[in-house]
């Protein structure tokens, strides 16, 4: 039964819990780098788009 529980913690609960929401956190970082411009059109850009398909889903929740 402790070998069980000793595999358990270290398969599911290290592994795929600890170390696998972090790497979640570490590419999802990786990924947001090349979206920072420094250039405020692109964010003024990109916050218009988020507002219309906002309101788009909304929209679309009420029909």
């Amino acid at each position: 039964a402790g070998a069980l529980i000793a595999w358990f913690d270290r398969v599911v609960v290290n592994d795929a819990g600890v170390n696998g929401s972090a790497n979640i956190g570490y590419l999802a970082g990786f990924e947001a780098k090349f979206l920072q411009t420094g250039r405020l059109p692109n964010y003024a850009l990109a916050i218009v788009a988020g507002i219309l398909l906002l309101s788009v889903v909304m929209l679309v929740a009420l029909v």
